[in-house]
């Protein structure tokens, strides 16, 4: 099973709403990858998206490219090769400065928010300023 989290994967692990959720990792032993965007709630901008696998095996073959590159060769399973590392640069960072507790509770945050917006546009009011 691939489990595409590109929005999900950065909001259900770190919110109360996602603890006691539907497990969709690693947990469970069918998962073979999954992907999620940085650059969507990974808070970093337009352009980051990465995938892990459960191992090594489970890599499909047509995904690797050979590189013959200054007398050796590599395998790389990037979808572009040279690219700016900004993204990658900002999404470590974010992960190691924030942590797991610090994208929690923006998360929870973003759902408080969420949650709010019900309430107020269920309250009626009036505009005070006008042109």
């Amino acid at each position: 099973i691939h489990v595409d989290a590109a929005s999900g994967g950065f909001i259900a692990p770190f919110t109360d709403a996602g603890a006691g959720g539907a497990k969709w990792n690693f947990e469970l032993p069918r998962v073979k990858s999954i992907n999620t965007s940085g650059h969507k709630f990974g808070l970093v901008s337009a352009g980051l998206g990465w995938i892990i696998w459960r191992d090594e095996a489970y890599l499909p073959e047509f995904l690797v490219f050979e590189l013959h590159y200054l007398g050796g060769t590599e395998k790389s399973y990037t979808l572009n090769f040279s690219r700016p590392g900004a993204q990658v640069v900002v999404q470590y960072y974010n992960l190691v400065h924030l942590g797991f507790s610090g994208y929690r509770g923006i998360m929870e945050n973003c759902l408080t928010v969420y949650l709010y917006s019900f309430y107020f546009s269920s309250i009626a009011f009036s505009l005070i300023v006008t042109n």
